[in-house]
């Protein structure tokens, strides 16, 4: 079960290509924009009231809308004990609100609305995010409904009750909660938690992938993050910039926006042969070709991008997109390799650890693989994906009651995880040989 792949590309192609320096605040992760977020995201931003259940009296919070089936997603303590929800939105009009599901451990919590909604926010990937990382707010506190709040993430590594948390700058004042944090590229990547049950913490945000199991059980499917600034942004071409160059970058830009995996093939090979040097399309070109399940084209591509940049910062991400190829592969030996040079970038990688370590225990090292997993670990202690893996490592090696601890933390974290059934098959049977 090696850790979920993270493909994000940045989008500016530099002077080589002549790409005017706006290209690069509009494209990649130099610039953060609130008004564009703003812009781009209150329309999907709710203000939420609920009853309590046993005073009646009426508070509010805040939400943002993830699907416009009427989906809308906030923070567990703002539902507990409530009742009689309605949502107002941007407009003014309001919608009444039924509570679906509740996640308290993780402080989410999804409501749907009685009617369509106008707009929805694009899921993003709170992983992706590092410490220093610019943010933006949109909430509802008591009197001053829709303000935006800058801030950054203080901590990456913060847990509560087993799962992670983001400590962030963010002010929350009452009626924040729930309130939707947005990344740079306008992502949703979380919701303000104001508070937890178990930490007297403060800003503190719940990431939206402690929503994403929950997301999925009923039928809203986050969308793949694997094009991040790419897909959702057009890179500008400079005034200087000579025909071929305009067409390579209308090329990529095609690509930028295809929903067809084909498509999106066809645009970045496009820019490719019109352009040779152009790094981002080859980068893209690599996640389009592993997502169309073309691995040889994608490790070809991903090797071009490297070539072109040897030692830039985009290194770490291509090298973990191309290990994880390699691993699908089953070529072991490549992937580990990837993996250690990614390393090499960022020691404190957790996904990189994680992925090295699956690597190794596949090659049957196993005392290497249960370091890294430990590492990943001790980096992000909430990280299931490495404790899954620790576990299969600690059964292969027949250490049956180390393994079978971790399978149970495993299930503490996700008791709704889709191989449940067969995991407690296999504690048993751990269990068993004691």
């Amino acid at each position: 079960m090696p850790g979920l792949r993270s493909h994000r590309a940045n989008t500016g192609i530099g002077r080589a290509c002549r790409i005017a320096s706006l290209a690069f605040l509009a494209c990649t992760a130099a610039a953060l924009d609130p008004e564009a977020v703003f812009e781009t995201n209150e329309g999907a931003v709710v203000v939420i009231w609920g009853a309590n259940a046993e005073t009646g009296i009426e508070l509010q919070g805040s939400g943002c809308c993830v699907d416009t089936a009427g989906y809308v997603l906030t923070v567990a303590h703002q539902v507990q004990g409530m009742t009689a929800f309605r949502a107002r939105l941007r407009d003014g009009s309001e919608r009444r609100l039924q509570l679906l599901d509740v996640d308290a451990s993780r402080e989410v919590a999804l409501l749907k609305s009685d009617r369509p909604m106008p707009i929805a926010a694009r899921i993003g990937d709170a992983e992706t995010l590092r410490n220093g990382a610019p943010l933006v707010a949109i909430a509802a506190p008591v009197g001053l409904t829709y303000s935006v709040v800058p801030g950054i993430v203080s901590s990456v590594e913060r847990v509560s009750a087993g799962h992670p948390m983001l400590q962030t700058t963010i002010p929350a004042g009452p009626g924040s909660s729930g309130g939707p944090v947005f990344n740079r590229e306008g992502e949703l990547v979380g919701l303000i938690v104001n508070r937890l049950a178990d930490e007297q913490w403060i800003k503190m945000v719940t990431p939206v992938n402690n929503a994403y199991a929950m997301l999925r059980a009923h039928g809203v499917f986050p969308r793949p993050t694997h094009y991040a600034a790419g897909a959702d942004v057009e890179l500008i071409p400079a005034s200087d910039a000579t025909g071929t160059e305009l067409l390579a970058v209308r090329a990529y830009n095609a690509g930028v926006l295809a929903e067809d995996a084909d498509a999106k093939l066809a645009a970045y090979g496009r820019a490719i042969s019109l352009l040779p040097q152009f790094f981002e399309a080859w980068f893209n070109l690599g996640v389009a070709s592993d997502d169309a399940g073309a691995p040889h084209k994608a490790v070809a591509a991903y090797q071009t991008a490297l070539s072109l940049r040897p030692g830039a910062r985009q290194s770490l991400r291509i090298l973990r997109n191309l290990g994880r190829v390699y691993l699908a592969q089953g070529r072991l030996d490549e992937a580990a390799k990837s993996f250690e040079q990614a390393l090499e970038y960022a020691p404190d990688d957790a996904s990189s650890h994680n992925d090295l370590g699956e690597a190794c225990r596949r090659l049957g090292h196993f005392e290497r693989a249960e370091r890294h997993f430990r590492q990943a670990l001790e980096l992000r202690p909430g990280y299931i994906a490495a404790r899954y893996n620790l576990a299969l490592t600690y059964a292969a090696t027949g250490r049956a009651e180390e393994a079978v601890a971790e399978f149970q933390r495993y299930l503490e974290s996700r008791p709704d995880a889709s191989d449940a059934d067969k995991v407690c098959q296999w504690i048993e049977e751990l269990s068993a040989e004691r």
